[in-house]
């Protein structure tokens, strides 16, 4: 099912994955999962661009990027993103992307430990899904996606966020959860 969940599949991988589908009794499940947006296309991994550092990220030439920071700590405060349409993390990273601009389309966060988005415009984020137990922190960010789901966060700051168009907001039992009308 995960095969199919945000990846793009090439036609022979699909034919096999339906067939498993099929043996498994899922295959409603599957092709459920399958409809949804594709985070990732066939050929990422062949163009992915591994980097361990902001000097290095800094240094790639090109545009519309797939960047993976392949270290523990990344900060990009005040960075502009413009030249990435894809950033992952390595699982566990604690990052900084305060007042970073210009954030990719498809901007993998579920890996992180702890995340900060402070004055962030998400508008061109497609999806923000975090990692169990993470620590997320958004305050002032502009256009929240609407289907965010902090259940697995133990902490959300969303100070000064403008939340009116919510219904509603999913956070865990116990989370610490940090709230206040914006300016």
């Amino acid at each position: 099912l995960a095969c199919a969940d945000g990846r793009e599949m090439s036609q022979q991988a699909m034919k096999g994955l339906i067939e498993l589908a099929d043996v498994c009794c899922v295959r409603e499940e599957f092709e459920k999962l399958n409809k949804k947006h594709k985070f990732y296309k066939k050929l990422d991994c062949d163009k992915t661009n591994i980097v361990k550092s902001r000097a290095e990220f800094e240094a790639l030439d090109g545009d519309n990027l797939n960047v993976y920071f392949d270290v523990d700590s990344v900060c990009l405060e005040r960075a502009d993103l413009c030249k990435a349409r894809a950033i992952k993390f390595r699982q566990g990273a604690c990052v900084d992307l305060k007042k970073a601009t210009n954030l990719p389309e498809f901007l993998d966060v579920s890996t992180c430990s702890k995340i900060a988005l402070l004055e962030c415009d998400l508008a061109p984020v497609n999806e923000l899904k975090f990692r169990d137990g993470a620590w997320v922190y958004l305050p002032k960010v502009k256009n929240l996606p609407k289907n965010l789901d902090f259940s697995k966060c133990v902490h959300v700051s969303l100070h000064g966020c403008d939340l009116e168009d919510y219904k509603e907001l999913k956070f865990g039992e116990g989370a610490e959860v940090y709230l206040s009308m914006p300016n």
